[in-house]
């Protein structure tokens, strides 16, 4: 399993931020900062589409400013890594909503 491997929780396609390996719960983490800073500066209610393309934009910023970020970073760059990138978005997104 490679660190940037994400796990989900038993049997089930559920993830969660505490089942992460910790440069991937770093990343998620900062990424959920800058889109909320994004959200509450810029748009508060964005569509769908600039929902996702905001919350990828804090994904490949969080993962370019972690010293330990360049595998993430090469996978969320990826096109062959579509899903991978989704289910972070997933994530960061639950995160934000988290914390309504």
């Amino acid at each position: 399993m490679r660190e940037t491997d994400l796990v989900f929780s038993d049997g089930s396609n559920k993830l969660m931020l505490t089942n992460q390996r910790p440069i991937v719960r770093a990343i998620v983490r900062d990424a959920t900062e800058l889109l909320r800073a994004s959200l509450l500066f810029n748009n508060a209610f964005p569509d769908p589409i600039l929902a996702f393309n905001l919350t990828k934009h804090a994904l490949l910023t969080a993962a370019q400013n972690n010293s330990s970020g360049a595998s993430v970073l090469h996978r969320l760059q990826d096109e062959d890594e579509i899903e991978y990138l989704a289910k972070l978005v997933t994530l960061v997104r639950g995160q934000i909503l988290g914390m309504t």
